[in-house]
C-alpha cells in the first residue's frame, strides 16, 4: 500500500526552511507522495483559519526541486478558480521539472464565499471543471498543434485524479478522470464507494482508475491510534476495499519538531520505514 501525506498549511511550517525540512524527512521516511490543498482567496471570518496558505501550482514546481524521488500531487485543486490552459501549463512544468512525478488531484469546489469572493459562479462550477478536464487534456496532447508542456517534458500522462464523495465527484472520476480520490471514508464507506464509482465507469465504458484515498484521524479508525499492528491492518483493509494509496493528513500542532516527531512516529507504525 503506497501512503502519502498532506503537507501542512500553518504560517509556521510553511516557511520555507521549516518546509524543506519537513518534505525530506517525509520522503526519507518512506512516504510516497506529497500534497498540497488548495484555497485561492479566502474571506476573512469564514470558518477555515484566514492567513497564508502558499499556491498549489507554485509549489508544486518548489517541491519538484525540494524532492529528489516522491510523487507530488495537489488534493485537491479548484478548477473552476483557474483557466485551465494556464493549469496545463504549470502543472505540465512541475511535471517535467520533477521528472516525471506529478498528479493532479482535481475538484469542483465547495466554499460560496470563496466563489463569491472570485466572481465565479457558484452555479457553474461542475460544467466549469468539466470543460476544464477536457481542455487541459487537450493541451497536453497537443491537440491543433497547441502544446502546453515543455518540449523536453516527459512523454506519460499526467494522472487527474478527481476529489470529492458527491455523486457528481464520482461520476466525473468515472467519466473524466483517471481516478478518483474520495475523502475522510472508513475502509467500509470506501467499498461501498468502490461499488458506485465502479458501476459508472462500466456505464461510462471506462476501466475503473487509481484509487487515492484520503484520510484524517478518525474517532473510532485504528489507523491514527498508538497500535502498529491496528494501523497496519487499517491499511490493509483499505487496500481491500480498493484504494491503491491512502493520503494521511496529520495534526499540525507542536510547531516544525512536533510535527515531524507525529509524521516518524505514524511512519514507523505503518511499516513504511
Amino acid at each position: 500500500m503506497r501512503v502519502g501525506i498532506a503537507l501542512p498549511i500553518a504560517p509556521e511550517l510553511n516557511e520555507p526552511g521549516a518546509l524543506r525540512g519537513l518534505v525530506r524527512a517525509a520522503e526519507e521516511l518512506g512516504f510516497a507522495s506529497l500534497w498540497v490543498s488548495d484555497h485561492l482567496l479566502l474571506p476573512p471570518g469564514d470558518f477555515i483559519a484566514h492567513g497564508h496558505q502558499p499556491d498549489p501550482l507554485a509549489m508544486l514546481g518548489w517541491l519538484a526541486s525540494a524532492t529528489d524521488r516522491v510523487g507530488i500531487g495537489t488534493s485537491v485543486l479548484v478548477l473552476p478558480y483557474r483557466d485551465p490552459v494556464v493549469v496545463a501549463k504549470a502543472a505540465g512544468t512541475a511535471d517535467w521539472l520533477s521528472g516525471g512525478r506529478v498528479t493532479l488531484g482535481v475538484g469542483a469546489g465547495w466554499l460560496r464565499a470563496e466563489f463569491d469572493a472570485l466572481g465565479v459562479p457558484f452555479t457553474e462550477r461542475g460544467a466549469r471543471t468539466d470543460a476544464a478536464l477536457r481542455a487541459i487534456r487537450a493541451r497536453w496532447a497537443e491537440e491543433g498543434g497547441l502544446r502546453a508542456r515543455p518540449a523536453g517534458a516527459p512523454g506519460h500522462e499526467i494522472p487527474l485524479l478527481v476529489g470529492g464523495n458527491a455523486p457528481p465527484a464520482v461520476r466525473r472520476a468515472a467519466a473524466l478522470g483517471d481516478g478518483w480520490q474520495p475523502l475522510n471514508l472508513s475502509p467500509a464507506e470506501l467499498a461501498e464507494g468502490m461499488d458506485r464509482y465502479r458501476a459508472v465507469c462500466e456505464g461510462a465504458g471506462r476501466s475503473p482508475g487509481r484509487i487515492s484515498a484520503r484520510v484524517s484521524p478518525r474517532d473510532t479508525g485504528a489507523l491514527f491510534g498508538g497500535d502498529a499492528a491496528a494501523a497496519r491492518a487499517e491499511l490493509a483493509a483499505y487496500g481491500r476495499a480498493g484504494a491503491d494509496e491512502v493520503v494521511v493528513s496529520l495534526a499540525e500542532d507542536g510547531g516544525p519538531a512536533g510535527v515531524l516527531a507525529r509524521w516518524a512516529g505514524f511512519a514507523a507504525h505503518a511499516g513504511l520505514s
